[in-house]
């Protein structure tokens, strides 16, 4: 986390890289030593900035602090590969998949469009339209596996409760917000995960969670259910869906 440069310490990337840093090397006492030239550097700001973050595997853990993700970068044996992906963490779609609640058929079916489509995510060589309308197919045939689950909204929570083997913050997340609380700094989450999970995750977390969502400095934008007032079980999904490609939209 050293962000000085020249004798220059630069708030802005001294933010950004410590959302993004998450390596062995993310210790307790590497924030303490450069929090209070960050808290300085806001106070000048005088409310003129603020914080846009994704969530999962930004404000997550994609893996162990001490698992090697070359493993799986330099590794061309797709069984090792599909091995070395079961030691990830989850991701907000993974809480929702990975727990007693759904059916085994959602769970298989939810796989299968993972496995079919996550590549074109990231395969730079195929056209970008075609990319776009693929991974957009994707995420709508999940939600549309998800609404016809018998899932209610008090759910949500019990799917976090679940997962706490598996799904993690990075560390000083509560440190994070704490700045966040303390200088008023409006932070938006833009993710293509799902609304109930983060909203949850970050609840269950977050001693002052209630704190960030009345003085309206946190503002989830994420995909989100409509549910039925009476069975609370969710009936739609809200559109438009927020997924990989179309972040720079919402922003």
């Amino acid at each position: 986390m050293n962000n000085i440069s020249n004798g220059t310490f630069n708030c802005k990337i001294a933010l950004k890289s410590f959302i993004k840093s998450h390596n062995k090397f993310e210790k307790a006492e590497n924030f303490n030593k450069n929090i209070t030239k960050i808290i300085s550097e806001i106070k000048k700001t005088k409310g003129k900035i603020a914080i846009v973050s994704d969530f999962d595997y930004t404000l997550t853990r994609k893996y162990d602090l001490d698992y090697n993700n070359n493993d799986i970068n330099n590794n061309n044996d797709k069984e090792k590969n599909k091995e070395n992906l079961n030691n990830f963490y989850l991701s907000s779609y993974g809480v929702f998949e990975n727990n007693s609640l759904i059916s085994e058929e959602f769970r298989k079916s939810s796989q299968e469009l993972f496995e079919n489509n996550y590549r074109y995510e990231t395969d730079l060589s195929m056209d970008f339209d075609k990319r776009n309308a693929l991974v957009l197919n994707w995420y709508k045939a999940n939600l549309n596996m998800i609404v016809k689950e018998d899932i209610k909204k008090s759910d949500f929570e019990k799917m976090i409760d679940e997962s706490h083997e598996k799904f993690y913050f990075r560390n000083g997340i509560i440190e994070l917000f704490e700045i966040v609380l303390l200088y008023k700094i409006p932070f938006f989450i833009i993710s293509g995960g799902l609304y109930d999970i983060i909203d949850h995750a970050l609840k269950a977390s977050l001693p002052f969670y209630d704190d960030l969502i009345k003085t309206k400095l946190l503002k989830i934008i994420s995909n989100r259910f409509e549910f039925d007032e009476i069975t609370e079980k969710i009936i739609k999904y809200h559109e438009p869906i927020i997924y990989t490609f179309n972040k720079g939209e919402v922003n």
